[in-house]
């Protein structure tokens, strides 16, 4: 995997799948002291943008609104947000 990845996999038997994906940016995070924040799916679209059409059409399938954690890099990376 590299620094921007997905991951699906099935929840409520089957029934609803979860979609984790990750982003590298460069973009400082808004408040260090939360962790937790909120995106759009044409946030997502645009970050995944290049990827294979399956990932893009699993973004589509996504709420509208989204929610997206942080995790921060200690060694002076970027910033990678999950979406």
């Amino acid at each position: 995997m590299g620094p921007n990845h997905v991951l699906t996999f099935p929840i409520n038997e089957g029934e609803t799948f979860n979609m984790v994906a990750f982003h590298t940016t460069d973009k400082d995070w808004p408040n260090s002291e939360k962790l937790v924040g909120h995106v759009t799916r044409a946030d997502a679209l645009h970050d995944f943008a290049g990827f294979n059409e399956e990932v893009i059409k699993s973004i589509n399938l996504t709420h509208e609104n989204l929610g997206t954690w942080t995790i921060f890099d200690l060694g002076g990376s970027p910033s990678a947000i999950i979406l």
